[in-house]
């Protein structure tokens, strides 16, 4: 449902862009334009509505977990570094979707750090929700079981967003659907709880 409705804003939004250019042939476009700009709004709304309610049903399913970091450096006993690489990941992601917005104040608004609220991802932007893993240089992503389970009922509006080098030159891997994507070669590993390992995951996406 959730992508239904983020396939829809895009159609919109690309209408849109399409009679902007065509208006100066002829005003009528003008009319066009509010149409597509009206049917936008209400899928947004459709879509904020859903998300709501897909948060509710999480908040009930007991997936949460109390791990609050998106950074896996291995082998380093270094806090501080490896909250540095953290905020330096999301500060990349954060950045990278403002240049997806394009300027547009109401698309920026939709752009939030959301990591300190356990919601299963790291960052919510303009038509999808956004785990962030960042780290010095590279290695193998883990996810936790909740942003697992997370990205497993969102689906198509849930991206995995692998940062490399974070903290020097960011270089930004974007994964819509990980958990549909990943899920013939995430190993379950357990511990307390379960992480999915993903090693190979460079060999099946392409930088964003």
């Amino acid at each position: 449902m959730i992508s239904f409705f983020s396939g829809k804003i895009r159609e919109c939004d690309e209408r849109i862009s399409e009679y902007e250019r065509k208006l100066r042939e002829a005003p009528h476009f003008r009319g066009l334009i509010t149409i597509e700009e009206g049917k936008m709004t209400a899928y947004k709304r459709e879509m904020d509505r859903e998300l709501r309610r897909l948060e509710t049903e999480y908040r009930t399913t007991g997936f949460y977990e109390p791990v609050g970091l998106a950074v896996i450096l291995r082998g380093s006993g270094d806090v501080d570094e490896r909250l540095a690489i953290e905020r330096a990941g999301i500060e990349a992601v954060i950045k990278y979707e403002r240049g997806r917005a394009g300027g547009d104040p109401e698309k920026l608004d939709k752009i939030r750090d959301v990591s300190a609220s356990f919601k299963g991802y790291d960052v919510e932007s303009l038509d999808r929700v956004i785990e962030v893993k960042s780290f010095k240089t590279t290695g193998p992503v883990e996810m936790t079981s909740h942003e697992w389970q997370t990205a497993s009922r969102m689906r198509g509006i849930y991206w995995l967003y692998v940062v490399e080098d974070a903290a020097s030159e960011p270089k930004i891997y974007t994964i819509e659907n990980p958990a549909e994507r990943f899920r013939h070669i995430a190993k379950k590993i357990p511990i307390t709880d379960y992480r999915y390992l993903i090693e190979d995951w460079k060999k099946h996406v392409s930088t964003g």
